[in-house]
């Protein structure tokens, strides 16, 4: 089970206690490099960049159904990130610098009694929604929040007044998805959990933007099951979403700090079930096919960071073996990103960013380096280090970038598996590692032909593929494996006999299934192509 930053890191068998020092202190100085690239910089930090590259500040609302006329629901976005906190550190943190200085005022306290709803069978959470009433003194709001995708920050909100703690469905109704409605009819809404809050708000004024921060400590109470609250939520108010990520990054310098995009009513709803976090795969990337390569990058670099931060409940809570593993997913799917980026050219820090990442999948205690790519991702900070002469290529389409690079890793795939029948084991690992590669490029990339039937076809035979070589070398391992084992114990040899057996006579199967991938792959058209446009 992987280990929380407040948790001890168990010591490795003949290592010193504690990192090297000489390993920190270099990636110390490494981190610090790029995590200064999230400063806020003036236009004389960019020269040239406005006129070569797209400068629109995101959203802060996103596109979302708007209130149904007549309703008196207030439409609004969210762009908020968490950082949980030790209970007993909480008065230290409200009483830092970043606050101290910045704030508008001493702030306003409230005590915040939330219940949350929703049918028998969860209808409302299966569809990405959440449902609550909150009472405020004598005020009752009801909220609807959904979320945003490929966003690690966004989440559309609704609210409305209520008379009380019971919800008023009809309000919500404008929000929910219309072949949801009639289950809603039909399904009464249950109270599920409940979370009783005492929350400290200030508003801070940065250059880079206006957040108001939070300082939440409470429970969350679904029966006979509790769970603490103790976190701070950084929620923006007008600006850069940048701004967000400077005051984390400012808050963890006096404490530990645990970045997160986990809802209470996320927490909740596990409460209530009895169950682990969830882990969940990546989700498909969606890309205009109209965007720039600038654009792409961020959206891409979007998406592995939200992978990354919903992975690592699961991860460290460990119930779920699917956490570590998914964990690992997003880590390799970043580092996947980030070389990519490697083909426009001299961009800065993505040797630290790579390093750091790799690091991170032997340690959850990095939360200074989750912050500064966030920061990093949300103010493009790869521009400022481009060298000029690759600083147009950001300008460019996106699908021209694509249509290169996917070209010339296909390029690869084919000149590796040339005489494919006749390759050994140690060229057809070469054969899965181009593959693997290639699969990577298309997951980030293929959106782009999203409304190519080709793109769906090619990227399905690679997938065959590359689970074909898998199999292959995953053979190819035991068999070496089995070489290696001693005959002097008479059982272990029997053992291995037995499987050798048993793999001679599957690996007779597995060539010309592995065959026929490969045929079916390279018989597939390139969505990258003209012929792939009526593929």
């Amino acid at each position: 089970m992987l280990k929380s930053d407040s948790t001890p890191a168990r010591k490795t068998p003949g290592a010193p206690d504690g990192n090297h020092p000489a390993k920190e202190n270099k990636r110390a100085h490494v981190v610090a490099g790029f995590l200064r690239q999230i400063e806020p910089a003036g236009p004389e930090a960019e020269p040239g960049i406005r006129d070569a590259v797209s400068d629109r500040t995101p959203e802060t609302k996103p596109d979302l159904q708007p209130a149904e006329p007549g309703s008196n629901a207030h439409p609004a976005g969210e762009i908020e990130l968490k950082l949980l906190v030790d209970a007993d550190r909480m008065a230290h943190f409200s009483a830092a610098p970043v606050i101290t200085a910045n704030a508008r005022n001493k702030g306003t306290r409230k005590h915040l009694k939330s219940v949350y709803y929703d049918t028998p069978e969860r209808a409302l959470r299966r569809a990405g929604l959440s449902l609550r009433v909150r009472q405020s003194g004598s005020r009752f709001v009801q909220t609807v929040k959904t979320e945003v995708a490929d966003d690690p920050l966004r989440r559309g909100e609704w609210e409305a007044s209520v008379p009380s703690l019971a919800p008023d469905l009809a309000l919500a109704m404008p929000f929910v998805p219309e072949k949801l409605r009639g289950h809603l009819d039909a399904q009464p809404l249950e109270a599920l959990f409940t979370a009783d809050v005492h929350r400290h708000t200030r508003i801070i004024d940065l250059p880079s933007g206006t957040v108001e921060v939070a300082f939440d400590q409470g429970e969350l109470t679904a029966g006979d099951r509790s769970v603490p609250v103790s976190e701070i939520e950084l929620e923006l108010k007008s600006g850069s979403p940048s701004a967000i990520y400077e005051i984390a990054l400012r808050l963890a310098e006096h404490g530990t700090v645990k970045p997160s995009i986990r809802s209470k009513s996320a927490r909740g709803f596990d409460l209530a079930a009895d169950q682990p976090p969830s882990a969940r795969r990546p989700r498909k990337l969606r890309l205009d096919p109209s965007v720039t390569l600038d654009e792409a990058f961020a959206t891409i670099l979007r998406a592995c960071f939200l992978h990354l931060l919903q992975s690592l409940p699961a991860a460290e809570d460990g119930r779920n073996p699917e956490g570590v593993h998914q964990l690992r997913v997003s880590l390799r799917r970043l580092r996947s990103a980030l070389d990519l980026m490697r083909s426009v050219g001299a961009l800065s820090h993505l040797d630290a960013l790579r390093s750091e990442a790799k690091w991170l999948a032997q340690s959850l205690s990095a939360a200074r380096f989750l912050i500064g790519l966030g920061g990093w991702i949300e103010t493009r900070g790869w521009r400022n280090g481009v060298a000029p002469q690759d600083l147009g290529r950001l300008a460019e389409p996106a699908v021209d970038f694509a249509r290169r690079v996917l070209a010339e890793q296909y390029a690869k795939v084919l000149k590796r598996g040339r005489r494919f029948k006749s390759l050994t084991v140690d060229e057809l690992h070469r054969v899965r590692l181009a593959t693997k590669r290639l699969r990577y490029l298309s997951e980030f990339l293929l959106p782009l032909y999203e409304d190519r039937k080709s793109a769906r076809k090619f990227a399905r035979r690679l997938a065959g593929l590359q689970e074909e070589l898998g199999v292959f070398n995953d053979m190819a391992v035991t068999a070496s494996l089995l070489d290696g084992l001693g005959a002097d114990d008479r059982d272990s040899t029997i053992a291995a006999a037995a499987i050798a057996g048993w793999q001679a006579r599957a690996s007779i199967g597995a060539q010309p299934t592995l065959q026929d991938s490969w045929r079916d792959f390279t018989a597939a058209r390139v969505p990258w192509s003209r012929q792939g446009e009526q593929g």
